[in-house]
């Protein structure tokens, strides 16, 4: 799994797209950033402390605007490749 731009979201085929937030449970922002995250057809994933989300055509540009307004990271991994909590540390603690 690697961490990408969403400029390179267009070019991905075949793979699994991740995205973590800063935990920061007293801005408004994040709380926003989740329930974008949701309406887009995210999944929270607990046991990872990460978000499973949708790419398509119509979700391209909202995580676009999404990674710049907020603390959202995008990730990216192979199908059949092993997700744990550790690969998103970085993005998470506090939580």
């Amino acid at each position: 799994m690697h961490e990408i731009h969403p400029h390179d979201l267009h070019t991905l085929i075949d793979v699994r797209l991740w995205g973590a937030l800063t935990y920061e449970p007293t801005q408004a922002r994040f709380h926003a950033a989740r329930k974008a995250l949701r309406r887009l057809g995210g999944i929270y994933r607990h046991e990872v402390r990460a978000w499973s989300l949708p790419l398509t055509d119509d979700s391209i540009e909202p995580l676009t605007r999404l990674y710049y307004r907020t603390t959202l990271a995008l990730f990216v991994a192979d199908a059949g490749e092993p997700i744990t909590a550790a690969m998103f540390d970085r993005y998470t603690k506090g939580s």
